[in-house]
């Protein structure tokens, strides 16, 4: 058995968890906009939330997201007194605080993942006891019923505690300049080697970086093909995406040997670390058949790399932060 505690950024570990397990089932109170790229549920999978008028009304869960979770596959249940977050799957139990919002992965939450097969159970069994105490299957009909009820948005008081509509945040750590998608290729630079050109950095950002980040180093193997500081960019090899990285320096040249250079990459720590291109094309804004677009059309490039456009931009950031907006960040 193995039981971890989880008080930092925790949507990635949730969904993590989720992700590719059997049958789920999750009692989550309150549904953000964004839940099902938080909690990625699909076909016989099990869902139980709060979608009391004066909830759907408030914002604290927004009925297009239960659609979409309907449109999966997913059985969609509401309960007007729960309050709880928990989840069970085939492997591991969550029980914690963070609603699926873009609001509690702001918030400071926190939550158990364990994959004790007693509290998986007991998790599963709470879910099916509070769906048959409820009764209140979201069928088409009141699907409908809570759409116009969230589009008019009745006045009603807030309820203390949980998520309220989400404003337009920009929910990414860095100013775009750049974005690119970059065929990742093995670096040859010797441990010696790169502690000697991170040491050449005396004068940029490493010392003023915050808790939270980490850097590491990318080769450059001809000073034409070096980025600029700022610039985004997204690793690809031939089964993963990577999530962005900023370029975080300038052209770095080993002082004994100047063709040998880099530059420095700064990662957010508490980032999913990759994804398997199929799961990216099923998250990708565009759908599966634009992200293979980009892939063929990075194929084709010499340069192993290809600027992003906008809209492309928008969609891969989203995958990592779902509640991020173009707009917003200009």
């Amino acid at each position: 058995m193995v039981t971890r505690f989880h008080s930092q950024a925790v949507w990635p570990h949730i969904t993590n968890v989720v992700e590719g397990a059997g049958r789920t089932y999750a009692a989550i109170a309150f549904i953000g906009k964004d839940a099902p790229e938080r909690l990625p549920l699909g076909l016989g999978d099990v869902l139980l939330v709060n979608a009391s008028d004066q909830n759907v009304a408030s914002g604290a869960t927004n009925p297009y997201a239960l659609e979409r979770f309907i449109n999966s596959g997913v059985e969609v249940h509401t309960s007007s007194i729960l309050h709880a977050k928990v989840i069970s799957t085939d492997r591991h139990a969550v029980v914690g605080s963070a609603n699926a919002s873009a609001s509690s992965a702001r918030a400071s939450e926190a939550v158990l993942i364990t994959t004790d097969r007693e509290t998986r159970k007991e998790v599963r069994e709470f879910v099916e006891h509070e769906i048959e105490a409820s009764g209140g299957k979201i069928t088409s009909s009141k699907l409908s019923d809570l759409k116009k009820i969230f589009d008019a948005g009745a006045p009603s008081h807030r309820i203390t505690g949980v998520n309220t509509p989400e404003p337009q945040v920009f929910g990414f750590p860095w100013e775009l300049n750049k974005i690119y998608i970059v065929r990742w290729i093995d670096a040859d630079l010797t441990p010696d080697e790169v502690v000697e050109l991170l040491q050449q950095e005396k004068k940029g950002s490493l010392r003023q970086r915050k808790t939270g980040f980490r850097f590491d180093l990318l080769q450059i193997v001809e000073k034409e093909g070096a980025f600029s500081r700022g610039d985004i960019i997204f690793f690809i090899n031939d089964t993963h995406v990577f999530p962005p990285v900023r370029i975080d320096s300038d052209l770095i040249h080993h002082e004994a040997n100047e063709s040998r250079m880099g530059q420095v990459t700064l990662h957010k720590v508490d980032t999913k670390k990759e994804l398997r291109l199929e799961t990216v094309g099923r998250r990708y804004e565009h759908g599966p058949e634009a992200f293979d677009t980009l892939l063929q059309k990075i194929d084709k490039t010499h340069d192993e790399f290809l600027e992003l456009s906008a809209d492309d931009c928008e969609g891969l950031i989203k995958i990592w932060y779902p509640e991020f907006t173009l707009n917003s960040g200009s």
